[in-house]
């Protein structure tokens, strides 16, 4: 069939246009298929993980912000520098362990020298280092008759002996005095030389002998620290303690009260450590006129006690230490020739006046001893003539 010049010339428009639909019909059908598979995953997907890698994303876009990422280097600038701080924490803590294992090997002979020198029935055994709130320690143990015993805590109430239940007050003084000695002792000498060592009341519930090697522990360092000071209610301790330094370089003091406020002023040991008796006989034999009625009657209270304590001494047997000097008096004017009491008649009279004189100055036996007369040539009298009794005059 024969076409006409109009189908010629249309004809190239044509397969243009069936080749433009064909193109579009198949991307359409590569759309449809894409569609198909989305509907295909949608339908099977899981939402939750899908969120979560939303929220991932969404982080991730949030972290590269200027303001977020300079934020996050700091925060990995102080992980690395922790991490160093870690470090060098680990170190530190195995150098304190091996310095307490070190020093314990010096440390804990020296506490028990100490312990052993007080007299004391217990040791103490280092147990373990220990970290507890971050802060370094030593655990200890007490060793009683071959038995170890731990410290133990204050709300223990089990029964189990403990360091709270084990020791006597004594015991735990003794155990912290010998603590404090075993620091100094193994303190770097010239260190000590440097330290200004205060003892308060080092003998408070300690028997005489632990008295005494507390005492001789003192004085052993006072010569190797810059100063050694001792505080103390018992004079006659503190005594004790004088009588071994050198008197050029010791002070003794004591804390004196002044209307509400206190002071620190010297103080004369050897005055306030007589024993009574030589403090009565002192307070008579330098008696010469008193400035007040007062001092009169303190004076005069004197005279009885020196010589109960006179007669005590000389005759041990005869006079109790319950018994006052009118008591003594009776015993002397009663005494036969076989007594020992009996030499003593010659002088009965003068004992006994000089006991009716005293007596009245003392509350014991005289209620108004307060408000009793005294003149100073009287009791003048009765000083000489007691200080001549106890002379054998």
């Amino acid at each position: 069939m024969k076409v006409g010049a109009d189908f010629e010339r249309l004809k190239p428009n044509y397969d243009r246009a069936t080749s433009l639909v064909n193109q579009y019909n198949h991307k359409i059908d590569i759309i449809n298929k894409m569609i198909e598979a989305l509907k295909a995953n949608t339908s099977g997907g899981d939402l939750v993980a899908q969120q979560s890698t939303l929220k991932r994303l969404e982080d991730t876009r949030k972290r590269f912000e200027p303001k977020v990422d300079e934020t996050c280097k700091v925060y990995i600038a102080a992980n690395a520098k922790k991490r160093v701080l870690e470090k060098e924490k680990e170190k530190a803590r195995d150098d304190l362990e091996q310095h307490t294992a070190k020093a314990l090997g010096v440390y804990a002979p020296k506490l028990n020298e100490y312990l052993e020198k007080f007299g004391a029935s217990f040791k103490i055994e280092g147990k373990a280092t220990s970290f507890s709130g971050g802060k370094p320690s030593m655990d200890y143990e007490i060793v009683l008759d071959g038995k170890t015993m731990p410290l133990g805590k204050p709300d223990e109430s089990d029964g189990t002996p403990t360091f709270k239940t084990l020791l006597s007050d004594g015991d735990k003084n003794t155990l912290a005095f010998a603590l404090f000695m075993a620091r100094l002792e193994t303190m770097d000498p010239a260190e000590l030389a440097k330290k200004v060592i205060i003892f308060d009341d080092p003998i408070s519930s300690l028997d005489n002998f632990r008295k005494q090697t507390t005492r001789q522990s003192i004085l052993a360092i006072r010569g190797k620290a810059k100063q050694v000071i001792i505080l103390s209610h018992d004079p006659h301790y503190l005594r004790a303690a004088w009588d071994n330094c050198d008197r050029a370089t010791t002070r003794t003091l004591q804390i004196t009260r002044s209307g509400t406020k206190s002071q620190i002023e010297e103080w004369n040991i050897e005055e306030e450590t007589k024993e009574s008796y030589f403090k009565d006989y002192d307070t008579l034999s330098k008696y010469n006129g008193a400035s007040s009625v007062k001092e009169m009657r303190d004076t005069a209270r004197c005279i009885r006690p020196l010589l109960e304590a006179n007669l005590r001494i000389r005759f041990p047997k005869a006079f109790k230490s319950n018994e006052w000097l009118g008591e003594f008096v009776g015993k002397i004017r009663d005494a036969t020739p076989s007594d020992e009491l009996y030499m003593l008649q010659p002088r009965l009279a003068e004992y006994s006046e000089i006991n009716d004189y005293s007596k009245k100055y003392h509350h014991s036996q005289n209620p108004s001893a307060d408000s009793e007369p005294i003149t100073d040539a009287e009791l003048q009298t009765f000083i000489d003539r007691t200080l001549k009794v106890i002379s054998g005059v």
